[in-house]
C-alpha cells in the first residue's frame, strides 16, 4: 500500500493548482479501493462513471491501463450544454496526458464489447454511479461481465438507501431522498434516481445469475468522517457499523468471474 500512498502524495504535491477534492475520508477510501487492484495480474481496468477521479490517475502512475467511460458533457463542457470550466479543463488535460483513456458516452445501454474483446479486462468498477441511472443498469453490467477475463473482478459501490442516518431521518418525518430544491429547480436532474439496499444488490446478483457474490458495507463516503474527522472515535464507530452492512453509508458488491 506504500507505493499507492507515495504516488498519491506525489501527484498532489506536483499539481498544487489543481483541486482534487480530497475529503477527510479520502485516503481511507482510496486505500480501500486499491485493495481490489494491488494483486491483479491483468492491469487492464475499466471504470464506469469514474469522471476525473485522482484514484485512476494513481493507477496509471502504478502501471495500470485505465479506461474511464462516462458522460462528461456537463462536467467538462464537451457538448453545448455547459460552459467550459477552466478548473475541470486543467484536471482533465492532466489525466489525459498521463495516459488515461476517456470515453465520452451515455452509459445507459452502452456495450463495453464495442471497446473490448471478450475476456480481456482484469477489473471493471463502478463507484457511486448506478444510482444515477434513469434506466436499468443490467445491460451495461452484462457487457461488463463478458469483457472480464476468467478470474477478473466486478466491483460495484452504491450509496445505501437505508443507512442508519436515513432510517433515523424517516422516523423523524424527514426524507431519505436528495434535497427537493435540487430536484425541483433542475432542468435536467442528474442526482440519485435509485439508490440501493443490501436486498437490491442481492436481487441484482440473481438477475445476473452471479454466484459467490460478496456484499459488504463501508462508511468512508458519508457523514461520519465528514462531520467528525478521521480519529479514534470515528474509526471505532466505523468498525462497529461494518458488522451490519444494511446500515452502512455505502454498499459494495464484489464478484470474481
Amino acid at each position: 500500500m506504500q507505493e499507492f500512498t507515495k504516488k498519491l502524495n506525489q501527484i498532489i504535491n506536483e499539481n498544487p493548482t489543481i483541486e482534487f477534492n480530497m475529503r477527510p475520508s479520502s485516503f481511507k477510501t482510496l486505500l480501500h479501493k486499491y485493495k481490489f487492484y494491488k494483486s491483479l495480474k491483468n492491469k487492464k481496468v475499466v471504470d464506469l462513471g469514474g469522471g476525473v477521479d485522482i484514484f485512476n490517475l494513481v493507477l496509471v502512475k502504478l502501471g495500470f491501463e485505465v479506461t474511464v467511460v462516462d458522460f462528461f458533457e456537463y462536467d467538462l463542457g464537451w457538448g453545448d450544454k455547459s460552459d467550459f470550466n477552466t478548473i475541470f479543463k486543467k484536471k482533465f488535460e492532466l489525466f489525459e496526458k498521463s495516459g488515461i483513456n476517456f470515453v465520452n458516452t451515455d452509459l445507459i445501454n452502452f456495450n463495453l464489447q464495442s471497446l473490448f474483446k471478450e475476456k480481456t479486462i482484469g477489473l471493471v468498477s463502478s463507484y457511486h454511479c448506478l444510482e444515477h441511472f434513469k434506466e436499468s443498469p443490467v445491460p451495461l453490467i452484462i457487457s461488463s461481465l463478458k469483457v472480464l477475463e476468467d478470474g477478473g473482478q466486478l466491483i460495484i459501490e452504491v450509496p445505501n438507501s437505508v443507512n442508519l442516518i436515513k432510517r433515523l431521518k424517516v422516523l423523524l418525518g424527514k426524507t431519505n431522498y436528495c434535497n427537493y430544491y435540487d430536484y425541483a429547480n433542475s432542468t435536467n436532474f442528474t442526482g440519485h434516481i435509485r439508490e440501493y439496499s443490501v436486498e437490491d444488490l442481492k436481487k441484482l446478483s440473481n438477475i445476473l445469475k452471479l454466484k459467490n457474490v460478496e456484499i459488504f458495507g463501508r462508511n468512508y463516503f458519508g457523514s461520519l468522517y465528514e462531520k467528525f474527522g478521521d480519529n479514534i472515535f470515528t474509526a471505532a464507530v466505523d468498525n462497529l457499523l461494518k458488522l451490519f452492512p444494511g446500515i452502512c453509508a455505502s454498499l459494495f458488491l464484489k464478484y470474481i468471474k
